[in-house]
């Protein structure tokens, strides 16, 4: 008897325990996604891993709180992307403007509330330069755009007429737009065109008209990655980054072993390629045909005598990784050529910068302090090679060996080592000393 009530006292404790956080506390969560400012890469990985977050931890919720005058269109349909397949509750609330890019980020929620004194529409597609300056987009770019507008909007059983026409000034809809004129619409007249599904003034109030009072409200933050990616695949900082790696590139490969120039070039390299994959633009196919290209160079340089399809090949696939590197997915709509500027900017500015080192930097008085200017002349007693040696001056011979830059060259009738000054020359060229310093004998092509 006593056994039978303690098994039906610890049911009912059970019971009791299971039923206390529904009856007293609630488990309805909702989360709140800011999608305002810019529309730019580092928003786009943002937004998806806080939606995952609410979806693998069972929201009851998402908002996503919407003021944007818009931005590049690939965030965009990553972030739509990212919303369709929540499979959460979604509300878009347009808290003052949902312009261009913000347009598709808003259709994708179950429903959208807006504020009383906002705005939608304005979403005619523009390519974009690095100089900011604007120009119309194709005719293939806008007519994908339309559609992935119209699609979207239908999704959720709004108007796919209504959609088209924030993207496409020629589409007319009588009593609503005219032809020429893109459409853009206040929150009123979103709700008589069933475009949006309710007003409100706040996140609460929204909370409030989905009966999720007292619900826990949880606001998504950037982290400090996400920040430092979208500022990294900006078109200025990644020419810088670019910039930087060619110039440790050309100076690692004029100072013997590996120093400070080639950690410099990696780490930009680094910086370059993980915050352009973060963002999903660059992707392992990228990554591998870069060290693919580098490797060819590498082969070219140490192991192939002379310079040719090898290293012609790895130059190709280094700037080829670097310029897919730096296209979205919609290239027209970003400029098709904005890739080429981004990368003609750092092949310049490093250019530049290298003629200016190697022209000032040995005249700069720190570095002069590296270098040893102590000489031992001969008139000073020095001597450093045999006598033989200094009439070499000015005779021509034939290069035994590729000089790589040393080598072998039969100047007269005697076997000498010689050395460029850094160019190569190739087995058998006829050669000219023209200098001696030493030991040192220093040849050129005759």
């Amino acid at each position: 008897m006593i056994t039978r009530r303690k098994a039906v006292l610890g049911v009912i404790a059970v019971v009791t325990l299971m039923s206390i956080p529904v009856l007293t506390f609630g488990y309805e969560r909702v989360m709140v996604i800011p999608v305002t400012g810019e529309i730019q890469l580092g928003l786009s990985p943002f937004v998806e891993r806080s939606t995952k977050e609410a979806d693998e931890e069972r929201y009851d919720l998402i908002i996503y709180e919407v003021n944007t005058f818009g931005g590049r269109l690939d965030a965009a349909v990553i972030i739509r992307d990212a919303i369709i397949n929540a499979n959460v509750p979604t509300i878009a609330f347009i808290n003052k403007r949902a312009i261009s890019a913000g347009v598709l980020i808003s259709l994708a929620a179950n429903k959208i509330y807006m504020h009383p004194q906002s705005t939608i529409g304005a979403a005619e597609p523009v390519s974009m330069g690095i100089g900011l300056q604007k120009g119309e987009a194709n005719e293939k770019v806008v007519s994908y755009w339309r559609t992935e507008l119209r699609s979207t909007a239908e999704k959720n059983d709004r108007p796919g007429d209504i959609a088209e026409a924030f993207a496409d000034r020629s589409i007319e809809i009588e009593g609503v737009v005219e032809e020429g004129k893109l459409l853009t619409l206040t929150s009123t007249q979103a709700l008589d065109l069933g475009i949006a599904d309710a007003s409100a003034e706040s996140i609460s109030e929204i909370i409030k008209l989905e009966n999720l009072e007292g619900a826990e409200i949880v606001v998504a933050r950037m982290n400090i990655a996400e920040k430092t990616a979208g500022f990294l695949t900006q078109a200025i900082v990644s020419s810088l980054l670019l910039t930087i790696a060619l110039i440790g590139i050309f100076f690692e490969i004029r100072t013997p072993g590996f120093g400070v120039p080639g950690i410099i070039a990696l780490i930009a390299f680094a910086l370059f390629f993980g915050s352009h994959y973060l963002v999903n633009l660059a992707g392992w196919g990228e990554i591998i045909l870069f060290i693919f290209g580098v490797i060819m160079l590498l082969v070219e340089i140490f192991l192939i005598p002379g310079f040719g399809i090898v290293g012609t090949l790895g130059i190709i696939a280094i700037v080829a990784s670097l310029y897919l590197s730096l296209v979205g997915r919609f290239m027209p709509v970003t400029d098709f050529i904005s890739g080429a500027k981004v990368l003609a900017i750092a092949f310049i500015a490093s250019f530049v910068v290298i003629l200016i080192a190697l022209r000032y930097l040995p005249k700069f008085t720190p570095f002069q302090r590296l270098v040893l200017k102590t000489t031992e002349a001969e008139i000073e007693g020095y001597r450093s090679s045999p006598e033989a040696y200094n009439s070499l001056l000015g005779q021509e011979g034939v290069a035994l060996t590729m000089l790589r830059p040393a080598g072998t060259a039969l100047i007269g009738d005697e076997k000498i080592s010689v050395v460029t000054e850094g160019n190569f020359i190739e087995k058998n060229v006829r050669i000219r000393v023209i200098k001696v310093e030493g030991y040192r004998v220093v040849v050129d092509k005759a």
